[in-house]
């Protein structure tokens, strides 16, 4: 009877913690001005810090298409985080965090439907952006 119970346990676990995948795509500018070569981020909120899904930068027209996946028991927290300095003169950037809909994060690999994110323009102030200088004494 234990040894039945250990089955569908394992069982049940390891088909919960199968593989999640979301897929964003859109493009970045300043104003009227495309963000080239800006990193653009997914990551996975968890209970301490963060771990990154994956990553790209933006084309020289502003656009991008970051996409990956992971295993997890629980609906992955993505977010799309953006650094650049749209607004900002070295050596200070903003970071940008913004909540990805669980309606696009998918079980299984590859994405089932891209989440168009749509032109972005990092002129504006964001809720929660921060900025970070590089040098001490200097972050905001």
């Amino acid at each position: 009877m234990v040894l039945i119970w250990l089955v569908c346990f394992v069982s049940c676990t390891a088909a919960a913690s199968s593989q999640q995948y979301i897929a964003v795509r859109g493009r970045l500018v300043c104003g009227t001005t495309p963000l080239s070569n800006t990193t653009v981020k997914l990551s996975r909120r968890q209970l301490i810090g963060s771990s990154t899904i994956a990553e790209t930068r933006t084309r020289h027209d502003g656009s991008f298409q970051v996409e990956g996946g992971l295993s997890s028991l629980f609906t992955m927290d993505a977010r799309l985080k953006i650094t650049h300095n749209c607004k900002d003169r070295w050596p200070c950037k903003r970071k940008v965090d913004i909540k990805m809909p669980r309606l696009y994060i998918y079980r299984g690999k590859g994405p089932l439907q891209w989440l168009e994110a749509g032109t972005l323009d990092m002129a504006f102030n964001y809720p929660d952006e921060k900025q970070f200088c590089t040098r001490p004494g200097v972050n905001r």
